[in-house]
C-alpha cells in the first residue's frame, strides 16, 4: 500500500484504522468463527496492533487540524472513563479519546516538576525496553494475575532494572560520547 502512494491517502487510513478499530471490538465474537490461514498467526493481535498503529497515524496525519483544547480534552476524559466499562469500546476509546488526553496533556501541560525529570536520572529508555518483558515473565509465572498486580510490579521491577542500566550502561556510554565530542568536531573543522 505504501510502494501504491494509497497509505498517502487520509480516507484510505480512516478506513483502515475505523475498519481495525471495530474488527478488533467484536474480536470476541468474530475470530471464533473464521476460519484464518496460519499464515496470518494471530488475526487479533495483528488487527489490535493495525488499529492502535493507525489511531497514532492519524494524530500525525491531522496534526494540523486537531486543536487540543482543555474542554475537548475533559469530554475526551469523560467518554474514555465511561468507554472503560464495555468490553466492546474500551480498547478503541483507549485509541482514540486516550490518545487525545495524551497529546492535549503533552503540548499544553506546562510544569516546571515534570520538565525536570529525567534531567540528571533518565531512565525512560529503560523502561521502554524491559517493561515488555518483565511483563511478560509475571504474567508467565503467573496467568491469574491481576492486571493491577502486573502493572504496579512491572513498574517498580523494570524502574529498578532501568536505574541500573543508566547508572552501569547509558550513562558511561554517553559520557563517552561527550568526550570524544571535540575531538570529532575538531576533525571536522581540519577537513
Amino acid at each position: 500500500m505504501g510502494f501504491a502512494g494509497l497509505l498517502s491517502k487520509r480516507i484510505i487510513i480512516i478506513a483502515l484504522t475505523a475498519g481495525a478499530l471495530t474488527f478488533s471490538a467484536m474480536h470476541a465474537h468474530l475470530w471464533r468463527w473464521v476460519p484464518w490461514p496460519s499464515l496470518l498467526d494471530n488475526p487479533d493481535t495483528n488487527i489490535r496492533f493495525a488499529a492502535i498503529f493507525g489511531c497514532g497515524a492519524l494524530f500525525y496525519l491531522y496534526r494540523d487540524r486537531i486543536r487540543y483544547d482543555w474542554r475537548a480534552a475533559t469530554l475526551a476524559v469523560s467518554g474514555l472513563v465511561a468507554s472503560m466499562f464495555s468490553s466492546y469500546l474500551a480498547e478503541a476509546a483507549l485509541a482514540t479519546l486516550g490518545g487525545y488526553v495524551l497529546f492535549w496533556f503533552a503540548f499544553n501541560v506546562k510544569s516546571p516538576t515534570l520538565a525536570r525529570v529525567g534531567r540528571k536520572v533518565d531512565i525512560s529508555y529503560g523502561v521502554y525496553l524491559l517493561a515488555w518483558p518483565v511483563q511478560k515473565l509475571l504474567i508467565w509465572s503467573d496467568p491469574e494475575i491481576s492486571p493491577w498486580l502486573v502493572f504496579i510490579a512491572t513498574t517498580a521491577i523494570a524502574g529498578f532494572l532501568a536505574l541500573g542500566s543508566w547508572l552501569l550502561v547509558e550513562k558511561p556510554c554517553l559520557n563517552l560520547k561527550a568526550a570524544f565530542a571535540p575531538v570529532t568536531m575538531a576533525a571536522t573543522k581540519a577537513q
